[in-house]
């Protein structure tokens, strides 16, 4: 409302003015009412056409059918020559154009009722691609209805994606190395509550679920993992109805919720959520990810940033010596959380591989449960698409408060105020963008800081000046540091409705890690950030900062301090 507002003054006056209601007969109310909507029951929510037409049928009203295919089209240098996933004997439906030249061939769908859906398709023009978008139909009472349609992110849709349980919050990097969150024995107990175990068609899915884990996990004809209803059992998992898709990752000797709301009920996100019970992290959030993706966070929704951080490999990620998987059911589609649903969020950086598939267990995602829960052996070394020097990676620690008062001592040479120069940091020469000296106030107005952290205005500090400069990056490196427990501190403040993001980066062996990373407007106030850093080898810290779509996106950093020790 204040955006419309803002957006639509005349001379400094209200063109429309929202006020709060007190007691007027005409008003608007914000109002949330799920969507209780059941698919036919005669026909798959996914189909393959693996097994026919799943209750899709062909039109009556086009003059060419949809032909059955798998493995290569008839014709040369046009058609596919596999199923989407690279599989000959995996079928598909195609127009034969041979012949059948300016025709038209249309596939119809069952009848479903009014709701919100999530479509997504495979096609093929020269190769795969997908298609996924969401359509809302509205019964109106005069018997119209309208449609809305738009390109989103289906997969990603709902997907909080994982609930941290208060001992991972100090850690975030523990679960999948940790022993500790695994099921005893492979051995997952569940219920389902009342509200989808009233719906046939859904306790179905969530049985089909688990069951294609335990089928594509067997070894040897034993079960890896093995899901049974629970009877008196104190951990579980529950299938529960609720706001989007959600789950606390891995074992927590008590009752798990896995929760799946409206647009949640498709068997392969069903999959994506027991996976995370099981202790199983996002794929895009592997360490060697930068290798096969590019993460664009300034397009990303600062309230979902964290399911797209880079967990480090060592005690705190195990990537189980296993290649990078985009096709697993636990990585995230190209526009997940999308600011702008017209531009990705994640950006493959192998040509015309598809992300975010949510119909089946991966190859991979098999294995690596199987390797996890100790049924078959650890592969004896990395993938050839490792990170190089990876397993010396730093083990940090991330606490993160808002700004106090705090002097740190002038005389060391590991503190630096910027209020004498910048202390041996400099700019980088592989950004867009420099780094400003400021003090007081920044140039721009309802943006960037107007004193430095402790309240001076003739306190100096480094600032991001976003006017003319959008969408840039500034970075700024230390001095190279030798190995040691070391307590990094900083100071930053993004303020603007346009902000971009604050990423803090060791460098180590010629790689950068991100082990902290900020995104969007964090309100008019210097935060605090504290990192504790046990590394095995001379690094160096790199603070990256990005600004944003507009001039309303300064970033400021200011009394930074690398001291030995622990914080």
């Amino acid at each position: 409302m204040q955006e419309i507002m803002d957006k639509t003054m005349v001379n400094g006056k209200k063109c429309i003015d929202f006020q709060p209601r007190t007691s007027q007969a005409a008003y608007i109310q914000f109002s949330y009412e799920p969507v209780h909507s059941t698919a036919p029951t005669n026909q798959a929510s996914v189909c393959t056409f693996d097994h026919g037409l799943c209750g899709w049928t062909q039109s009556t009203t086009d003059d060419l059918n949809w032909t059955d295919g798998h493995g290569r089209t008839p014709s040369g240098n046009t058609g596919p020559s596999a199923d989407h996933y690279g599989s000959t004997s995996g079928h598909y439906l195609y127009l034969e154009a041979s012949s059948h030249y300016q025709k038209t061939a249309k596939l119809d769908s069952p009848v479903y009722p009014g709701g919100q859906y999530c479509l997504s398709a495979y096609f093929h023009i020269l190769k795969w691609r997908v298609i996924q978008v969401v359509v809302t139909i509205v019964i109106l009472p005069s018997t119209t209805y309208q449609s809305h349609t738009g390109i989103v992110n289906c997969s990603g849709m709902f997907e909080g994606d994982m609930e941290l349980q208060p001992e991972q919050e100090s850690n975030l990097r523990n679960a999948i190395g940790d022993t500790r969150y695994l099921w005893p024995h492979g051995v997952v107990h569940w219920t389902i509550d009342s509200h989808h175990s009233a719906i046939p068609s859904h306790v179905q899915l969530f049985k089909d679920a688990m069951q294609e884990i335990m089928d594509k996990t067997m070894v040897n004809g034993k079960k890896c993992i093995d899901f049974q209803p629970r009877t008196s059992q104190a951990a579980y998992i529950q299938f529960s109805y609720g706001s989007g898709c959600h789950t606390p990752v891995g074992y927590h000797g008590r009752r798990s919720d896995v929760t799946l709301g409206t647009g949640c009920l498709r068997k392969g996100t069903v999959m994506h959520e027991v996976l995370h019970a099981l202790g199983f992290w996002h794929e895009q959030s592997r360490a060697d990810r930068d290798n096969y993706v590019k993460i664009h966070f300034e397009n990303i929704q600062s309230s979902h940033s964290r399911n797209f951080d880079k967990y480090q490999v060592g005690p705190q990620m195990d990537m189980l010596n296993e290649p990078y998987d985009y096709g697993s059911v636990m990585h995230y589609s190209a526009y997940a959380f999308a600011i702008d649903r017209r531009k990705v969020t994640i950006e493959t950086l192998q040509p015309g591989v598809t992300i975010g598939q949510r119909v089946r267990l991966s190859e991979i995602d098999a294995k690596e449960i199987q390797i996890r829960y100790g049924c078959i052996p650890r592969p004896g070394s990395p993938p050839g698409g490792a990170v190089t020097g990876a397993t010396s990676a730093p083990q940090v620690t991330v606490h993160h408060q808002t700004a106090t008062p705090h002097t740190f001592p002038s005389n060391s040479a590991a503190t630096c105020t910027f209020d004498s120069g910048l202390c041996g940091w400099t700019q980088s020469k592989t950004d867009d963008l420099d780094w400003t000296d400021g003090h007081g106030r920044t140039p721009s107005g309802n943006t960037g800081p107007s004193t430095d952290h402790l309240g001076s205005t003739s306190g100096h500090y480094l600032y991001l000046e976003a006017s003319s400069h959008y969408q840039k990056t500034a970075k700024l490196d230390s001095p190279s540091y030798p190995a040691g427990q070391y307590c990094f501190s900083a100071y930053f403040h993004m303020y603007g409705q346009q902000t971009g993001y604050l990423s803090f980066k060791l460098i180590q062996h010629g790689h950068p890690y991100t082990i902290k990373r900020y995104t969007g407007d964090h309100g008019n106030r210097w935060l605090h950030l504290r990192l504790s850093i046990n590394i095995h080898a001379t690094f160096q810290f790199e603070i990256e900062g990005h600004t944003g779509s507009g001039y309303h996106s300064d970033i400021a950093i200011d009394d930074l301090s690398i001291t030995p020790g622990h914080c």
